[in-house]
């Protein structure tokens, strides 16, 4: 870290620049939340400079009862995407905020009142500019009380921060238990938990109840808790050295934007051009913007009219506050009194016929308000009311971001994108030279509206459609544009991958891969089984949507299970980094990892302890629960119970870790054992306390369209679970009778729950809660011997009939007299029924409508025959006095359950009618993809 001094102290560096530089018509200026660079050149030394802007903001009043949280650039991870467009079709990925936190900052972009951490490429170099700090509380050496108001008091809290000293030239300071007010006057009372300062750096007023803190030491607790944070202004900023590649630029056009999500930053770049873009300047009689301004310029009361005519505008009533001044490219006005006049003295030489305003963040007013986005006002009204004009208005031209919409009118009433508008007018043109105003009308305050202002064009001239489109373009690079602003978050799982419909280019919000172990077989140590896991194989993921691919090699990782206890590979984008959580240890060498000891002889075998001490307590055993290649897993009987050739772990005591094991009568001393075990084995069991490890590999990206996500893993198929950003998110069909999602479920729930809201929960039974019983990891399995869930027909609501239809997936694992899906009467009242038969194992999605004849196959993925049989009597069937039986497997025959299959269930979806073509299509989707999260 290398001190600033002073440079930069009050720093808005990320705002000087020169507002006319597209006249050098080789550079373009562009800025905003995401923006196009028009009529670049490929290079990686085109782009000569870009800063990203830190913004803090805050969502309600914060008081200590009621902590507002304070949301900041980079909180939940900070990607830099540049792209030849804004679809995306090709992208350069920049992880900031891990090259922020690889230089020893915490990653995360803060302001305060206007003032700004910022990451800084000067073409060649990185670097980050903090000039925001942090205080997990505040150390208070006195609290002198200055006045009283009935419960409420005035207090000055002399002290100082807990961390780097604060400038002595800002007042403001933010916090998540107090609101800032600048408040001493007598109003101070109606601001309980309101501060007020100097400089923070001297201390504090606030205002407080004594109610709440009786007594200081209360009052001084509360401030000083580490739960208390502080933004405020350094004293001298520090400069941070970034390792971040150099950028290339485009043919044509390169797009910027962040993966940013509740709070984004804003962008300047300047890049070297073929031609730089500007507005059109014929005609152009007056030219305002916000870009550039701060609420200290010299001229900061005068809004200069960049057209070169002198036609500049008077801001009246302004604060110079974040929430009544210069913003961060932009005006707020703040709907009470602000707005922006032409002085009465002055005249536009000619009338205006074409006005162009750039907005964003419209306040949300009653359609009735008579409040004023701007316009000219003499005898006739040449304006804009409330977020909105009407269809066919009296407008020559009405546009709205580049589109004609004369006929239809537009509405952005409480919009928080940026809209650029275009209102022309030929009727009574010559008397709208004078009385313009921006933020209302005539001048007036109550006609004052909410909003923010990025630039504001007049013409005395009527703009063709090509000269309207070619200025939003150019509004587009210089203020930006909303390219999340169709966004939704979905989610997806499945075995060994999943398909993302209406993916968005970008990275993963979420990704996590995890662990699997299995056996084919019984092991003995005579003939041990080996265990396989995923990443036997090095794990390799593969992202692909067709045309652009992404492929992640994870080397020598191996994910493993013991029993519901797995390892994970998780991505997580708040920190913009995989982790290896591993919670499967690995025991396969007794002689050099501990010492075996006898415990026991019983009547038929040798009872032996293994027992290792480690001074890592993550080493100890979680759960009894062991996996062999030579034993068997123990049950949960008694030690002299267990089977032969059988072992299980416990935890001792501290740093002490024991397996026991149970081998044949005659292997009676350790060395015998010992050779007994042989020299191959391996045994894995569940550590006491998880292991997470950091890894340093490329995150995982989304692309636009269809996203196939899979692995290479053949033996051993992991499920994977992951959250990401679409254009739009897939939903299921209206009204659907009951919906059963079996990844939304954990292990131990004893009921397979309905999620459509009509309660139609199946009760389970004879669950063993385990791997293979019981949900896990994605899947609702049945163990073919006696589970399996239940409901009785007349316990649906809406009832089920026979326009019901049925949408299933899962897997099969054994086939025979085995069915699926059964609906049958108890005890065989009547030979009615309705099932699925599977002629092989394996994967499937099935659909049948209940009335279904025919015995067809309607397994939709075609790998397999998979029979719905309907042996056409489903009046019997669904008559109440048969009491039938809804069935996830087998059918209850006095109190046994027979004719079970061996199979998982992820989804089981039912609706009271036959869906269309289109809404099958829509479920298979839900299906494929995974959608654990309605």
């Amino acid at each position: 870290m290398i001190s600033l001094g002073r440079l930069g102290r009050l720093g808005r560096l990320g705002n000087i620049y020169d507002i006319n530089i597209s006249k050098i018509s080789k550079i373009a200026f562009a800025s905003g939340k995401a923006f196009p660079i028009w009529n670049t050149k490929p290079g990686d030394d085109k782009l000569m400079s870009l800063s990203i802007h830190g913004l803090t903001e805050q969502i309600g009043t914060p008081t200590p009862e009621n902590p507002v949280p304070m949301r900041s650039v980079g909180d939940s991870g900070l990607f830099l995407s540049v792209m030849p467009d804004k679809a995306g079709s090709d992208y350069q990925l920049l992880n900031i905020k891990e090259a922020m936190k690889k230089a020893g900052h915490d990653g995360i972009l803060r302001s305060v009142n206007g003032i700004y951490d910022e990451v800084v490429y000067n073409g060649k170099e990185w670097k980050l500019i903090q000039r925001i700090g942090v205080s997990t509380g505040f150390t208070v050496t006195s609290i002198s009380t200055l006045n009283s108001n009935g419960d409420l008091r005035e207090v000055l809290i002399r002290g100082s921060v807990k961390g780097t000293q604060v400038t002595p030239d800002i007042s403001v300071f933010y916090s998540n238990k107090f609101y800032y007010t600048g408040d001493s006057t007598s109003n101070k009372w109606n601001k309980v938990y309101g501060v007020w300062t100097n400089s923070l750096r001297y201390g504090f007023y606030l205002v407080y109840d004594v109610n709440d803190y009786p007594t200081e030491d209360d009052l001084k607790k509360m401030i000083e808790d580490e739960s208390t944070i502080y933004y405020y202004v350094l004293f001298t900023p520090a400069e941070y050295s970034l390792d971040l590649p150099a950028i290339t630029t485009y043919d044509e056009q390169t797009y910027f934007a962040s993966n940013a999500a509740d709070v984004k930053p804003r962008m300047i770049a300047r890049c070297k051009v073929s031609k730089a873009l500007d507005y059109i300047r014929e005609g152009l009689i007056g030219y305002y913007t916000g870009r550039g301004r701060s609420n200290t310029d010299e001229n900061k009361n005068i809004l200069p009219d960049l057209s070169g005519n002198g036609n500049d505008l008077e801001n009246k009533n302004f604060a110079y506050t974040p929430e009544s001044g210069y913003g961060d490219g932009y005006i707020q006005y703040d709907g009470v009194d602000d707005f922006s006049m032409l002085p009465t003295d002055k005249n536009f030489k000619s009338g205006v016929k074409t006005q162009m305003f750039v907005f964003s963040d419209n306040s949300m007013n009653p359609e009735t308000a008579n409040i004023y986005n701007g316009g000219i006002v003499v005898e006739k009204y040449f304006v804009i009311l409330n977020n909105q004009i009407n269809a066919n208005a009296d407008y020559e031209q009405v546009y709205l971001n580049g589109t004609d919409v004369k006929t239809t009118g537009f509405n952005i009433n409480g919009s928080t994108e940026i809209n650029t508008i275009v209102i022309s007018k030929i009727k009574y043109t010559e008397e709208f030279n004078k009385n313009f105003n921006i933020s209302t009308i005539l001048n007036a305050a109550i006609y004052c509206l909410k909003q923010r202002v990025h630039d504001v064009l007049l013409y005395d001239r009527i703009l063709t459609e090509e000269e309207i489109q070619h200025n939003y373009k150019v509004s587009c690079q210089y203020n930006g544009e909303d390219i999340n602003g169709k966004a939704e978050e979905t989610t997806a799982s499945g075995e060994n991958g999943f398909i993302i419909y209406n993916s968005l280019p970008g990275i993963f919000k979420e990704l996590t891969v995890y662990g699997k172990s299995i056996q084919d077989g019984t092991p003995t140590p005579e003939n041990p089984i080996p265990i396989n896991s995923v990443g036997d194989t090095p794990l390799i993921i593969t992202i692909s949507n067709g045309t652009e691919t992404q492929q992640i090699n994870f080397g020598d990782i191996k994910l493993s299970s013991v029993g519901t206890v797995y390892d994970e590979l998780v991505f997580d984008n708040s920190i913009g980094k995989w982790k290896v959580i591993q919670r499967i240890g690995v025991l396969d060498n007794i002689p050099e990892m501990g010492t075996l000891f006898k415990d026991a002889t019983y009547t038929d075998k040798q009872l032996f302890r293994f027992q290792f001490k480690t001074s890592a307590p993550e080493n100890f055993c979680a759960t009894g629960q062991t996996l062999s290649n030579i034993f068997i897993t123990a049950t949960g009987s008694a030690m002299d119970k267990q089977p032969l050739n059988s072992c299980w772990s416990q935890y001792a005591r501290e740093n002490v870790h024991y397996i026991y094991f149970n081998v044949p009568l005659e292997y009676d001393t350790v060395e015998k054992a010992i050779s007994y075990l042989g020299e191959n084995y391996e045994i894995h069991y569940p550590l006491y306390s998880p292991i997470e490890t950091e890894l340093d590999f490329e995150s995982p990206k989304t692309f636009s369209g269809e996203v196939t996500v899979t692995t290479n893993q053949e033996t051993v198929h992991p499920y994977m679970t992951a959250r990401i950003a679409v254009g739009e998110k897939l939903t299921l069909p209206a009204d659907p009778l009951a919906i059963y999602i079996a990844g939304k479920q954990t292990t131990g729930d004893n009921t397979f729950k309905d999620y459509s809201g009509n309660g139609n929960d199946i009760p389970l039974f004879n669950i063993a809660h385990s791997a293979e019983s019981g949900f896990f990891q994605g899947a609702l399995h049945l163990d073919g011997v006696d589970d399996t869930g239940r409901l009785p027909l007349e316990s649906f609501n809406p009832a089920i009939t026979a326009e019901t239809s049925f949408f299933l997936s899962g897997k099969v694992n054994e086939i025979g007299i085995k069915y699926f899906s059964y609906l049958r009467t108890k005890d065989s009242v009547s030979t009615a029924l309705s099932r699925l038969s599977p002629a092989n194992t394996g994967d499937f999605i099935a659909y049948y409508p209940l009335a279904l004849t025919g015995n067809p196959d309607v397994n939709l993925l075609n790998t397999y025959r998979l029979t719905y049989n309907n042996n056409n009597m489903l009046d019997q069937l669904l008559s109440p006095a048969n009491k039938t039986y809804y069935n996830l497997a087998g059918f209850l025959q006095g109190e046994s359950q027979v004719e079970l299959g061996r199979l998982d269930y992820r989804y089981l979806i039912i609706y009271p009618r036959n869906l269309t073509k289109e809404e099958q299509e829509i479920v298979l989707k839900y299906i494929k993809q995974g959608i654990y999260e309605l």
